[in-house]
C-alpha cells in the first residue's frame, strides 16, 4: 500500500494496527466479514484503542511545543 510506505518515511507519523482484536471499522469487536447489520448490534469501542488515541492526543500537543 503506497500510503503506508509514504507514512513510514515520515518522522512525525506512526501507524498501529489492531489485527489481533478483530475490530471492525468502528473499532468495535466483531467476527467474520463486516456487513451493514453491524450497525444494529450494540457494542463499545475497544479500550485499547481508546487508550492509544488518548495517549496520542496528549503527546501530539507536546510535540508542537
Amino acid at each position: 500500500m503506497i500510503l503506508l510506505g509514504e507514512a513510514n518515511a515520515r518522522e512525525n507519523v506512526s501507524i498501529k494496527t489492531y489485527k489481533d482484536l478483530n475490530l471492525n471499522h468502528l473499532f468495535i469487536s466483531g467476527t467474520g466479514k463486516s456487513s451493514p447489520d453491524e450497525y444494529l448490534v450494540p457494542g463499545h469501542v475497544s479500550e485499547e484503542v481508546i487508550d492509544d488515541i488518548s495517549e496520542w492526543v496528549k503527546t501530539a500537543g507536546q510535540a508542537r511545543d
